[in-house]
């Protein structure tokens, strides 16, 4: 296969519909005269039974799915020289512990050797040789943890990336990664093998989407041991897979021509991630003003709603935080009881968390307001909407509020990403706009219903966000602007690619037929699955002094002053709080994003189940760890396990709501209010 553009992608288009997938689609079909293909990541063989969801254009040739844990354990003999081989591994491991990159391309080299001189994951796992890898590695760093549980963070740590590192790889002109991670590490192989550039769009900043899973998870096997201590770092395991995977942004930042991302935010973040500056552009998203001039006419149009109507627009998933938007919404309801509110997204992801969202509003008492309608067309919902809510807890630079805002419908945001510079103006001449939205922060029940109900009460303050959003979007955030931007980019960059020039009538050369040589779990052909030899005559290794943990990075997103690298690049700093018209919604307090996220992180199910719950009081974390010498590791975790996969729930804490609904009532909606009405 060669094609001018191969775009390398982990968990998303075209299996799942959503911020980034409307981007690549919108991407591919504005450049028709580029060929496509997708090389796509998915966590093992059948994981999307829907298939596809886009009807993708004519110029994407084909799609690939390499599966992260369908583990191929090959059945032929002993390579030769594999002491040899196996070294190459023993210093990418060590590399990856000590945050080095060097020897990626010896390891890429020694997996790809043909024939017998290459090496499998049966080598990885079922030999002597890697067994002393692994056993060293344990001994070094994580001897007082749970052996068991080391040798399973080590095969779900590693396998992957022999499957990701074998794949077969569709000769491009150009490898196009759109996150960093498994698909940033599968891109800098694609670069390292066929020559062609390599470029990487950021769009959320993966390390920090990973580390708030992680540190969530419940899939992480943690061991305690030894007495009681105070801690403020993460258990081993949780840090060790964070470590694995800010390695794999290293290692895609390194081997990326260049670097693209959404706002000035992330560009900080990248460079704290170890990206060159020097190699950072932002390309902000866009939207296609054609079609939603036309969606911006029906609102235009429409007479006033019978019922105010606020709409969540998007996944229904933990990091949407979709339990602080309905906890609002109870809150609104008792100022405003015929209010409507729309939840429109899908809702499979992660059904577990949709149905706890569900449940909540029901235990809320919102049947009669609150609907959960699933994905919709966004053209013909949208324009019936009042107001638009986002709760996330983590975005970048969300389309949905470009696409409400283009359309005419205010929104109101957490200040998290570049929520901030989408309502109020990124830039001096975009602030003098004005505000288009509201942000309000993470986790607040409370300010989110404050927000809404003020835009019930004063339309004309949604008639001039009306106009302030559109005209933002008409100027700033046009798609055209960014289609023409990636365009040339592609020109550029396949101009010096060693597979010739850009060819607007690629056609798909014949696909190789799978043989016994690939190794890789990969959609074109099935494993052969061997069973594991036994290693209980392995040697299991003597428990050394327990080590000094390494401390626990967090990102500190309350900074406004650019770092001396991104000031060299020119970038401006990005704005955390923005000028606004008298009368307009005030700037939200300073928040800590770290204490904030802690806090939101730190709830459970139960206070779903239980809405009238008090905050639990605030706690030091404590590890209860035995006084035995010889602690009992915990049960053996499930192999067939899928960790990078597993979406877990996210309760945001929601105070009681008549007191919210009293704060609310005493702060400036009691007395004579507006009629409510919508002018627009």
């Amino acid at each position: 296969m060669t094609v001018d553009v191969c775009l390398i992608l982990e968990g998303t288009y075209p299996f799942v519909s959503g911020g980034v997938s409307s981007w690549v689609h919108h991407l591919t079909s504005k450049l028709p005269h580029i060929s496509f293909y997708i090389l796509h990541i998915s966590p093992k063989r059948g994981f999307y039974t829907k298939g596809h969801v886009y009807d993708m254009p004519d110029n994407v040739k084909g799609v690939r799915e390499v599966y992260l844990h369908d583990y191929v354990l090959s059945s032929k003999g002993r390579p030769t020289g594999l002491a040899e081989k196996v070294e190459f591994f023993r210093q990418l491991v060590e590399d990856m512990r000590e945050g080095r990159s060097g020897s990626f391309a010896a390891f890429l080299r020694a997996l790809q050797s043909e024939g017998n001189e290459g090496f499998s994951a049966f080598d990885l796992l079922q030999t002597f040789e890697s067994w002393e890898v692994l056993v060293d590695n344990y001994r070094r760093e994580a001897g007082n943890e749970s052996f068991l549980n080391f040798f399973w963070t080590w095969r779900y740590a590693y396998l992957p990336l022999f499957n990701l590192l074998s794949a077969r790889i569709p000769r491009a002109r150009v490898y196009h990664t759109i996150s960093t991670g498994y698909a940033g590490l599968l891109a800098a192989g694609a670069k390292e093998r066929n020559g062609s550039p390599m470029l990487l769009t950021e769009h959320g900043i993966y390390t920090k989407e990973r580390r708030i899973e992680i540190n969530r998870s419940d899939w992480i096997q943690d061991w305690d041991s030894g007495e009681i201590v105070a801690e403020r770092k993460a258990p081993y395991f949780r840090r060790y897979w964070i470590r694995q995977f800010q390695m794999m942004s290293r290692i895609t930042y390194e081997y990326a021509d260049e670097i693209f991302t959404l706002y000035t935010g992330n560009a900080e973040e990248q460079i704290r991630d170890g990206a060159d500056p020097n190699k950072i552009r932002v390309i902000p998203n866009g939207i296609d003003m054609e079609r939603f001039g036309e969606a911006a006419d029906r609102f235009d149009a429409r007479g006033e709603n019978d019922r105010f109507t606020v709409c969540f627009l998007g996944r229904v998933c933990p990091i949407k935080d979709l339990m602080t938007f309905i906890g609002a919404m109870r809150l609104v309801a008792d100022e405003v009881p015929d209010v409507r509110v729309r939840v429109l997204g899908p809702m499979d992801e992660d059904p577990e968390y949709a149905e706890m969202c569900q449940r909540h509003a029901r235990q809320l008492g919102l049947e009669q307001n609150l609907a959960f309608e699933g994905k919709v067309d966004v053209l013909q919902e949208l324009p019936k909407c009042d107001v638009m809510v986002l709760t996330s807890i983590s975005e970048a630079q969300p389309l949905v509020i470009l696409e409400a805002g283009s359309i005419g419908v205010p929104s109101i945001a957490t200040n998290v990403g570049s929520c901030a510079d989408l309502l109020y103006g990124a830039t001096p001449e975009d602030r003098v706009l004005g505000a288009g939205g509201a942000i309000t922060p993470m986790a607040s029940p409370g300010e989110t219903a404050r927000a809404v109900l003020q835009l019930y009460y004063e339309p004309e303050l949604r008639k001039r966000m009306r106009d302030a959003m559109r005209e933002r979007v008409l100027r700033f955030y046009n798609q055209d602007d960014m289609v023409a931007a990636y365009d040339e980019i592609y020109t550029g960059h396949a101009n010096k690619s060693p597979i010739q020039h850009l060819r607007p009538d690629a056609e798909p050369d014949p696909e190789p037929d799978p043989d016994s040589s690939h190794r890789s779990a990969e959609s074109t052909a099935e494993p052969e699955v061997v069973p594991e030899p036994e290693l209980v005559t392995l040697p299991i290794p003597e428990l050394p002094p327990e080590p000094e943990p390494e401390e626990f990075e967090t990102l500190d997103e309350t900074a406004t002053a650019p770092s001396p690298e991104l000031q060299q690049t020119g970038v401006p700093a990005p704005k955390r709080e923005a000028r606004r018209r008298d009368g307009d919604i005030p700037a939200p307090p300073e928040t800590d994003l770290d204490q904030t996220l802690a806090d939101v992180l730190e709830c459970t199910r139960d206070l779903a189940n239980n809405p009238e719950a008090p905050p639990p009081e605030e706690e030091i974390a404590v590890r209860k760890l035995p006084s035995d010498a010889t602690p009992t590791p915990e049960p053996d975790s499930d192999p067939d396990e899928d960790p990078n996969a597993t979406a877990t729930e996210l309760s945001s804490f929601i105070s009681a709501p008549k007191a919210r609904t009293n704060e609310i009532r005493e702060a400036n909606f009691a007395g004579d209010k507006p009629t409510g009405e919508d002018d627009a």
